[in-house]
């Protein structure tokens, strides 16, 4: 589709709105839209009554009627680029050429810009540099255009490649064709990747320099990420393509010296650089130079010889003494461990061995500090789960079963034992310890102690204490039965298989096949003080020796504790006496419905009273 503008068109419309024109023909005098075709074109709308219109690029398509689609607005008489609504009136439709779209000369009789010529052929005068030409027809001088000869080579004076400069970040750069030739690492952080341009937007032969000024590695990559080379800090690469019929592309490369390294023809410096990858076939480097001084075919002169020094100086080959830190032994046999032996060769002997699980020798003595915070002792096995001080020894373990450390005496003799000793500082053979321990089958002595197969708990010279530190109990177990067969309490009540039994009830022997029960006291009278103010019944015994027992009991005959009052239906004096104090020392009410009877003289003690109740009578003799 074309734009196309031709002279004298015009129709007109009565379409409403803002969208596609339908068109009513041609305007007598000009010709229709049809001499336009199916094109675009520069359109006018101008409704005469409304006085409005609008100017823009419009698309055609011919037919009965035409239509014509407003497909830019470029300008209306409301200031807009948007189509203009019409109201239904009849309006001139005519092509036109918008002032925004024309080209005209200036006052210097220069065109404005064109935009982009899509297609033509220049034939003006020799278009300028400043312009975008080459400002020459033939090529020679300063500012001039380069020119290659007939063997297409170009000469000049001096090359000014394309420099980046580029601060270590550790990342990747990926380069392209419009890469400068000369990448320069400079210090940051860590090193740096460089992947080189697709070799396939390449000409073969171009040519890069990267140079490391930075303290990592430079990396060079081609484009699908393949090793090329590195570079280190302070070295400097040329790379140069040799095929570019892949993305990845074939990659030659040359590293170029630094200039702290310098040669003549009978020196070469390398400014203290450390050199890798080398052999070297010269004369016996001395000890001088970080060599051995050792030269010749067999420097070393036998097998399995170490190189330390003797002096200063001097380097020698043999036995590494302990002097050096050897061991000065050529041999040793299997199991043994060496040790130390001042400065002569280490020891070994058949005493002192490892098989690789077990170690063997004579003694073995701890001499750690156990004073301090510690989880393990002197002599351990695992770690405790706390810590303590003045641990000799600890041993831990984790497991589902029971933990051992055994002491066993294998031999039977009628004096043979196991024991485990504790003592304290007045300690001797025969007093002041501890022991724990057990008799061998044959072992003949005395009492339980010295029963064979007897294990015992003992002091000598000293009381043994059983019990506990907090409030806790103590238990008494035989035969593994369930019930203890003695417990003590934290409030040192005793139980006996299990029971304390019950206040007042006394033990009971039930001979050696039963444990003993407590009881209640059936067969004997038990006396217990009280100061209750409650009338107890009064009991009479009918013996005057032996077992005591209540034989009688009268209910009449009461007593109170608390008022020491007894109380009877009557009263019998058979010696003819009835005696009463004459001083009332404790004040006294008279219970309703009672009398009281004292010969006298009477005298009531000072602050004391006795009350006589209505109905009542106290009566002095």
């Amino acid at each position: 589709m074309a734009l196309v503008i031709r002279d004298r068109v015009q129709e007109t419309t009565t379409t409403s709105g803002t969208g596609t024109l339908t068109l009513n023909g041609a305007v007598p005098g000009f010709q229709s839209f049809t001499t336009i075709g199916n094109n675009t074109t520069f359109y006018t709308i101008y409704d005469n009554i409304a006085q409005a219109w609008e100017v823009g690029l419009g698309t055609v398509t011919t037919g009965s009627p035409n239509q014509l689609a407003r497909t830019t607005v470029l300008s209306n008489s409301n200031g807009t680029t948007t189509a203009i609504p019409l109201v239904g009136n009849s309006s001139s439709v005519f092509v036109t050429y918008p002032a925004e779209k024309s080209v005209n000369l200036d006052a210097s009789g220069n065109v404005s810009p064109l935009g982009t010529i899509a297609s033509g052929t220049w034939q003006g005068t020799t278009v300028g540099v400043a312009y975008g030409g080459t400002g020459v027809t033939s090529s020679s001088g300063i500012n001039s255009v380069m020119l290659r000869d007939a063997n297409a080579n170009a000469t000049a004076n001096n090359f000014l490649p394309g420099y980046t400069s580029i601060t270590a970040s550790g990342g990747t750069i990926t380069m392209t064709a419009a890469s400068t030739y000369y990448q320069k690492l400079v210090a940051g952080t860590g090193g740096q990747t460089f992947k080189l341009p697709d070799a396939t937007t390449l000409p073969t032969g171009v040519t890069y320099i990267f140079d490391n000024d930075s303290t990592g590695t430079l990396t060079i990559q081609d484009n699908t990420g393949g090793a090329v080379d590195t570079v280190s800090p302070g070295g400097l690469d040329y790379i140069y393509l040799e095929a570019n019929g892949t993305v990845a592309g074939s990659w030659g490369q040359y590293a170029f010296i630094p200039a702290s390294y310098d040669f003549t023809t009978s020196t070469a410096s390398f400014g203290n650089a450390t050199i890798t990858n080398a052999l070297w076939n010269g004369t016996a480097i001395s000890t001088a130079y970080g060599g051995t001084g050792l030269s010749g075919a067999t420097p070393f002169s036998s097998s399995n010889y170490a190189i330390y020094s003797t002096s200063p100086n001097t380097l020698t080959a043999g036995t590494l003494p302990v002097a050096a830190g050897g061991t000065g032994l050529t041999s040793l046999t299997a199991g043994y461990v060496p040790y130390g032996n001042g400065t002569n060769a280490f020891s070994n002997s058949s005493t002192f061995t490892y098989n690789g699980t077990t170690v063997t020798a004579p003694a073995f003595a701890a001499n750690a500090t156990i004073t301090g915070s510690l989880n393990a002792g002197a002599f351990s096995y695992g770690t405790l789960g706390y810590s303590d001080s003045n641990i000799f020894a600890s041993f831990t373990s984790s497991v589902n079963s029971y933990n051992q450390i055994v002491l066993q005496n294998t031999n039977s003799g009628n004096a043979a034992s196991t024991d485990f000793i504790v003592s304290n500082n007045l300690a001797t053979s025969a007093a002041y310890f501890g022991d724990f321990g057990i008799n061998s089958s044959g072992f003949s002595g005395t009492g339980a102690l010295g029963a064979a197969n007897n294990v015992y708990l003992y002091s000598q010279g000293t009381d043994l204490a059983i019990g506990t530190g907090s409030s806790n109990y103590v238990h008494i177990v035989t035969n593994s039965n369930s019930a203890d067969a003695i417990t003590v309490n934290p409030s040192n009540a005793v139980a006996f298989n299990g029971s304390y039994g019950t206040s007042g009830y006394i033990l009971q022997s039930n001979g050696s096949g039963t444990p003993p029960t407590w009881v209640s006291n059936t067969a004997g009278l038990t006396i217990t003080s009280t100061t209750s103010n409650t009338n107890y019944n009064v009991g009479f015994q009918s013996a005057s020796s032996g077992t005591t027992t209540v034989d009688y009991i009268n209910t009449s005959f009461t007593a109170n504790p608390s008022t020491g009052a007894l109380t009877a239906p009557e009263i019998v004096a058979s010696n003819g006496l009835v005696i009463n104090a004459n001083t009332v020392n404790t004040s006294y009410t008279i219970a309703s419905g009672q009398n009281a009877m004292s010969v006298g003289p009477i005298t009531v003690a000072t602050g004391k009273s006795v009350t006589v109740p209505s109905g009542s009578r106290w009566v002095i003799l």
